[in-house]
């Protein structure tokens, strides 16, 4: 088993996807596992996994969109938690 390694959080300040932008930051995780670097977001359980953090987190940004997306085409019939991860995405993202 290869250790992992926690390094120092990362600030996500803006995303560069088309029609998307961030209303407010997010403090994301950053591991490594042997040769790959994991980013998450523990509150949304959440993650992207590159050969190199970019890699890693416009894999994050693009499952963050996917959620927020999925969530959003689903609203009226999410459960009481999904809803509530649909409110902090709002929060936090939106779609222009």
């Amino acid at each position: 088993m290869k250790p992992v390694v926690v390094l120092p959080k990362f600030f996500l300040s803006r995303i560069e996807f088309p029609n998307y932008r961030l209303l407010q930051g997010m403090w994301l995780s950053i591991e490594t596992s042997g040769s790959e670097f994991v980013v998450s977001e523990p509150d949304l359980s959440l993650y992207g996994v590159g050969a190199t953090i970019g890699e890693a987190i416009d894999e994050f940004v693009g499952m963050l969109i996917d959620l927020y997306d999925e969530l959003s085409d689903s609203e009226n019939v999410l459960s009481c938690s999904l809803r509530r991860q649909l409110e902090y995405l709002r929060s936090v993202i939106t779609n222009q």
